[in-house]
């Protein structure tokens, strides 16, 4: 068992949508950032979903983590390339079924 497995996720990721989103808190798995070194013992981070980005070719979201923000496509962006899949890029997106949701946000 991972400590993923014990954080209660109260849906699966695919119900989210631009309604249910904001205020949601998500566990978002470390390997979206690919910046970071990975930690085997380590599964990923949790966040509040704040305010949906303006301007945004597609409907993206900034995330609060306990340290910084950062914007994530609701869904997976149509410019995700088989280069990027073959190179290992995450699929970075908030319906990612690796996404656990905690919480929905307050508007569901």
């Amino acid at each position: 068992m991972t400590e993923a497995d014990e954080l209660a996720a109260v849906c699966d990721a695919s119900v989210l949508t631009q309604g249910n989103v904001v205020g949601a808190v998500l566990a978002i798995p470390q390997t979206f950032f690919t910046y970071t070194e990975k930690d085997p013992d380590f599964w990923g981070y949790v966040a509040t979903v704040q305010q949906r980005m303006r301007g945004s070719d597609k409907p993206a979201f900034t995330l609060k983590f306990h340290d910084c923000s950062t914007p994530f496509y609701l869904e997976q962006h149509p410019n995700y390339t088989q280069e990027e899949i073959d190179t290992g890029v995450p699929e970075r997106y908030l319906k990612n079924p690796q996404v656990k949701v905690l919480r929905l946000g307050s508007a569901s």
